[in-house]
């Protein structure tokens, strides 16, 4: 039996000999319908191979839990075991409020009874507790920000999006 180093090796080999091939394919000018049927196979294979990769690594998960392994390191890279809990229905409204209340709490001068922070200073406190992964942009705009003044922009990005067939 060949080794894991050798399956890895092979898989690598084969996938960059796909990239070439997919490469040569759409050197012949293939038709939208050719083009569609290949995104759909790339895709399915993607999907495969998750599969494959969630289903080893649950197997590496328990035997490093078994062996009480929290963080091994691996070559190239590391391998860390981390629990954690699915959050949903947040009531945001009810901790943005509670959030505040604490701010506001704690900036208070208990000797003299001033606020030691501006409404600014609150408000950007704030990103200490919640993390957005996105601004709205055109929420923003809404009120006359341009997001794009606020960050780096990249370029455009165009993406096909495949979703199972019902």
């Amino acid at each position: 039996m060949a080794s894991i180093n050798d399956l890895f090796s092979e898989l690598m080999k084969t996938v960059m000999d796909a990239e070439d091939q997919l490469n040569d394919f759409l050197a012949q000018n293939p038709s939208p319908e050719e083009l569609a049927d290949a995104v759909v196979a790339l895709h399915s294979m993607k999907n495969a191979f998750s599969d494959v990769y969630g289903m080893f690594s649950a197997q590496v998960m328990t035997t490093l839990q078994k062996a009480n392994i929290e963080e091994m390191d691996a070559h190239g890279g590391k391998i860390e075991i981390k629990t954690s809990s699915d959050r949903k229905k947040w009531d945001h409204d009810k901790l943005i409020n509670e959030v505040g209340r604490r701010l506001i709490q704690s900036s208070v001068d208990m000797s003299t009874g001033e606020v030691v922070l501006s409404t600014e200073d609150l408000l950007k406190k704030v990103l200490d507790y919640i993390q957005p992964s996105y601004w709205r942009v055109k929420e923003l705009s809404k009120i006359g920000i341009n997001a794009d003044n606020y960050c780096e922009v990249g370029d455009y990005k165009t993406s096909i999006i495949v979703r199972k067939a019902k």
